[in-house]
This record gives C-alpha cells, sequence and structure tokens, in this order.
C-alpha cells in the first residue's frame, strides 16, 4: 500500500538497520517500487543509508542478506508473515525552505555573517 500526500517534493531520508547482518543490508520502498538501495556498514552491526524519498506515506522492509525483514523498531502495518514498516516522509515548510534560500543567497553575497538591514537577509 502506498500514499502519496505530497507533489513532486522530495525529503532525505535516513534509514538505520540494527539487528544485525552478516554481509548486507538494502531498504526497499514503495516510494520506487521496492527497488533496494544499499545501506553502509557503520561497524557493531549498525547499518544506515541517507536517500531522497517524494514526500509522502510508505511502506518499507529491509533486505537482509537476501531475506526479506521488517524492523520492530519503527512502526509496522499488516498482518505477520507480511508485516511492512510503515513512514510519514514530510517535506519542509515552505518557510523552512524559504529561509534556507535566503541564508544562502545570504552566504554567497556576504559570507556566514548577518548584515542587519540587509536586503537579501529580510524574509517579506
Amino acid at each position: 500500500m502506498m500514499t502519496r500526500t505530497g507533489g513532486s517534493a522530495t525529503v532525505k531520508a535516513e534509514f538505520v538497520w540494527g539487528d544485525g547482518a552478516m554481509d548486507s543490508v538494502s531498504v526497499c520502498g514503495a516510494w520506487d517500487d521496492w527497488k533496494p538501495v544499499p545501506l553502509a556498514c557503520e561497524g557493531e552491526n549498525m547499518w544506515s543509508v541517507v536517500t531522497v524519498v517524494p514526500a509522502g506515506t510508505y511502506e518499507y522492509r529491509f533486505l537482509v542478506d537476501g531475506e526479506w525483514r521488517f524492523s520492530s523498531r519503527h512502526p509496522t502495518v499488516g498482518e505477520a508473515p507480511d508485516l511492512n514498516n510503515i513512514r510519514v516522509f514530510q517535506a519542509a515548510s515552505p518557510s523552512v525552505q524559504q529561509r534556507k534560500a535566503v541564508e544562502e543567497a545570504h552566504a554567497t553575497a556576504h559570507g556566514p555573517e548577518t548584515k542587519e538591514g540587509c536586503a537579501c537577509c529580510t524574509i517579506s
């Protein structure tokens, strides 16, 4: 099941698997037709990845050493043995996006320090 709640906005999402693996972990989700995205081993049985996901609510699972697994550390939907994790990915609000754009414009024009009364530093 997949429900899209946002248009074309995207979100950087981190996925973490900490329940052990021998060789490989990938995350697969409804946002891209369940294509595997490999996680990197961070040591101590911790695996992670940051990837871009369209805003919306999606089911996902982990592919651990070739076997489908869900994480008991995150919300699930469905019934055993077909449980999937589920997560809402929300895009930043327009005000946050606008503030980031202003900060980037300011840094390009003036460097990291805020300039009082600067036209590029004022959000109207």
